[in-house]
């Protein structure tokens, strides 16, 4: 059903609004939150929201009476600007659009316009948040989008927006194409030779803790069923092992990425880490050891730096990364371990039960999706050369070793929100000993959209720039020629 608010697509490209105020109270409302408020269940340790609920599932299990409790998107009409909050809105805070400018779109409206909402592309919960939230939960493997590149993961949160709500994970396979860490290297070798399945079994089911930038991608829902994402995902902490004696987590942060064809592919999605320090809670399956724990941290840019903090007592390890402008840092983190907990890890090498997004494009033909086909062709003469080829296409971008610090000491709980009825939390709440440095944005996200300047001429090329720049035989040759170029 097309319902008459969604017009305000018309203007919503030439929405605009500033930069959050450093809100640090609780915001009165009348009576619970809009049907598509997010209410923070806590904070992560960078002070974004951690796990927030949906406010329509807020209001019905708080018994807010008389707020909203319809989880119905179809007659939402949605506020993008500052200002008077329109009559039937179902967000207080802004959202900020992000349609896509693809000719393709705007010409003949052949692309990016399935939406029945009539958005051509992403409405996010932005800026009003400070740029990201955090989530929890356990990752698996969904598919490789061949036509925008991404690298479709599906998400089920230990706390998600309302009841068996599932979030979608995408990352950029240009963006990760160039990482050392062995498990993003495996994962992309297994898609170049095995296809858009092939990572499945290899991704398994594994926790994870994403921080990214939440939105709706319009292009893939229904009426009734949003299909929400985190995208881009700013820094993801992945659980890629854990014997009992040991447990390895996979990492990387940044601080910025975009969100791929259905978007103005130009824009480039900012977030500020406080004191440009990405922190991460791990939770850990096993009580750590107070050694010293081994990493193998690479940064794209000078100045990075890392430190592990070891809370045996609660047995838990906060990871911190200063992450440069415009930098990204990825690897690996150990942890020794002096027993198993009795909290099970998620079973690795099965897929979850069930997939309930509605991404009605996933599965189906793509542009551009005989490009998996084209090269299990090449590899079927020569496995093993193409399987060297395809690893030196990944892992080769730069590598500056970063420095590790490690500490044993405590790693604080998270608080939860205090969320009621009549005062929401903030969205935004960094602990005190980092909030002098966690001031808003200088530049609201139009701004910074229109004048990428530096950070977008200093982006690094291509990881298989260098390999396809002269191939030295004919299996590298042929998978260069299927392979686009990255932007």
């Amino acid at each position: 059903m097309r319902f008459p608010a969604a017009l305000l697509v018309l203007a919503c490209c030439a929405c605009s609004h500033g930069a959050p105020s450093a809100e640090r109270e609780a915001r009165p409302v009348e009576t619970g939150a809009r049907r598509y408020d997010l209410v923070p269940r806590g904070y992560d340790p960078n002070g974004f929201s951690l796990d927030p609920e949906f406010g329509w599932w807020f209001n019905r299990h708080s018994r807010c009476g008389g707020a909203d409790q319809d989880a119905d998107p179809s007659t939402c009409s949605w506020r993008f600007e500052e200002g008077a909050i329109p009559e039937g809105a179902c967000n207080s805070r802004p959202l900020d659009p992000d349609l896509s400018d693809h000719w393709s779109t705007w010409l003949f409206g052949i692309t990016c316009s399935d939406s029945p909402l009539l958005y051509t592309g992403h409405l996010n919960w932005g800026d009003a948040y400070h740029g990201a939230v955090t989530y929890g939960g356990t990752l698996s493997w969904q598919e490789y989008a061949s036509n925008d590149h991404d690298l479709n993961f599906y998400f089920e949160p230990d706390r998600g927006p309302s009841p068996g709500f599932a979030i979608g994970v995408e990352i950029d396979q240009r963006d990760v194409a160039g990482f050392h860490a062995p498990w993003f290297v495996r994962l992309n070798t297994e898609v170049l030779i095995g296809g858009k399945q092939a990572p499945a079994a290899w991704v398994g089911r594994r926790k994870a803790v994403v921080t990214g930038l939440l939105g709706i991608d319009a292009e893939h829902m229904s009426a009734r069923s949003l299909n929400v994402e985190l995208h881009p995902v700013f820094a993801m902490a992945v659980q890629t092992r854990a014997t009992g004696k040991n447990e390895v987590w996979t990492v990387f942060a940044r601080d910025g990425g975009n969100e791929g064809f259905c978007s103005h592919q130009s824009r480039e999605h900012a977030v500020e880490w406080p004191d440009r320090k990405y922190r991460a809670d791990l939770p850990l399956d096993c009580e750590p050891d107070e050694t010293p724990v081994p990493a193998n941290l690479c940064s794209d840019r000078g100045g990075a730096s890392a430190s592990v903090t070891i809370d045996p007592r609660r047995a838990a390890a906060l990871l911190t990364i200063g992450v440069p402008e415009g930098a990204t840092v990825e690897g690996e983190v150990h942890i020794r371990c002096k027993r198993p907990r009795t909290r099970a890890a998620p079973e690795e090498g099965k897929a979850p039960a069930g997939m309930p997004l509605d991404r009605r494009f996933l599965g189906t033909q793509e542009e551009g999706e005989d490009v998996q086909q084209k090269i299990a062709r090449i590899c079927a003469s020569d496995p093993e050369g193409c399987r060297r080829a395809a690893a030196s296409e990944f892992g080769n971008g730069p590598c500056l070793q970063v420095p590790v610090g490690f500490r044993v000491g405590e790693v604080p709980r998270r608080a939860p929100a205090s969320a009621t009825c009549t005062a929401l939390p903030p969205p935004f709440n960094p602990p005190a000993e980092i909030a002098p440095l966690a001031a808003p944005r200088s530049l609201p996200a139009a701004a910074k959209a229109a004048a990428p300047t530096e950070r977008e001429a200093a982006r690094r090329p291509p990881a298989h720039s260098k390999l396809c720049a002269d191939p030295k035989d004919q299996t590298t040759s042929r998978i260069c020629a299927v392979l686009r170029p990255g932007r």
